[in-house]
This record gives structure tokens, sequence and C-alpha cells, in this order.
């Protein structure tokens, strides 16, 4: 068999490096140079790298938490059974986030117990069990349309299962 080394991660652009900071700081709830931010909103054209910027800096986060060092960090964002929901608008979306989760994650991810699902097209399994078949930190993928859909279906049980937050 032969062994392959992995190509290394390109180098962010400057305007990729100052986005991925303030994700950063927003996850730990660090002082931005704005102002204290809560939400970020990453408006940039097609193919200028808003999901390979985005997974590199929640890969980077949870290393760093992984390693201690976001003790400023909200006391949900600090907990490693966490889910951190992942949303785009169409299965190919979703299809290029999972695939860029996987490969950035195999480049410089050190944090244990992080699993990937991918919570859109047909087979969705329920949450519940997915968190439950393995402790940690899940990366859930999915589109608008099915979290839509779960939620009206647990608001038409009178359930509340999950909780969506700033």
């Amino acid at each position: 068999t032969s062994l392959r080394t992995k190509k290394p991660l390109s180098r962010l652009y400057p305007f990729q490096t100052e986005g991925l900071i303030k994700i950063h700081n927003i996850l730990n709830n660090d002082i931005d140079d704005d102002c204290q931010q809560k939400r970020i909103l990453l408006n940039l054209p097609t193919g200028a790298g808003k999901t390979r910027m985005t997974v590199q800096a929640l890969i980077e986060w949870l290393n760093l938490r992984a390693l201690g060092k976001c003790e400023k960090a909200h006391p949900q964002q600090q907990n490693p059974r966490g889910l951190i929901f992942w949303l785009a608008s169409t299965v190919e979306l979703c299809e290029q986030a999972s695939e860029s989760f996987r490969q950035i994650f195999e480049q410089i991810g050190i944090a244990d117990e992080v699993y990937l699902t991918n919570w859109f097209g047909s087979n969705r399994r329920d949450l519940r069990v997915i968190r439950n078949d393995n402790p940690g930190t899940h990366i859930v993928i999915s589109n608008t349309i099915h979290v839509t859909d779960e939620l009206e279906h647990e608001k038409g049980e009178g359930t509340q299962n999950y909780t969506i937050g700033c």
C-alpha cells in the first residue's frame, strides 16, 4: 500500500482570515474591535470561500476548546456533548459543507469525539438517537427545509425537544 501525504490546506486570503477571527471572537465571547457581537453576516460572492473559512474557523475553535483555551465561551458552547447545526438551502450545499468538514478536519482537527451527521435527504434519524449513539460534539448538517419540518412537527405534537438559540 502506498503512503500519501495530505495536501496542506492553502492559506486563507486576508479577508478570510479577518472573518475567521471574527467567528472565533463570537464563539469565545471576546470583544470585537467594533463592539461585542452576538451575530456575524458573511457577505462574500460565490466562490470566495465562505464555506472554507467558516468550517476552518469552527474546527480551529473545537481544537482550542479541546485544549481548554475557550474559558470565556458560553457554557453551552463549552459543552463537549453539544450540537452544532450547519444549515444550507440545498442538498448540494449540504454535501459541499459535509465534504469540507471531512477534508479540513483531516488536516487540522485535533479535538476528540467530534462527529459529522448528514441530516438531509432521506433516512434522517432522530437527533436524540444520533446524539446518544456517540458521546461528544455532533456537527449536524441539514437544509432549512428539514429543520423547519422537524420544528413544525415538534410544535404540532406539543413537545419541545430542541432549543434554538441566538
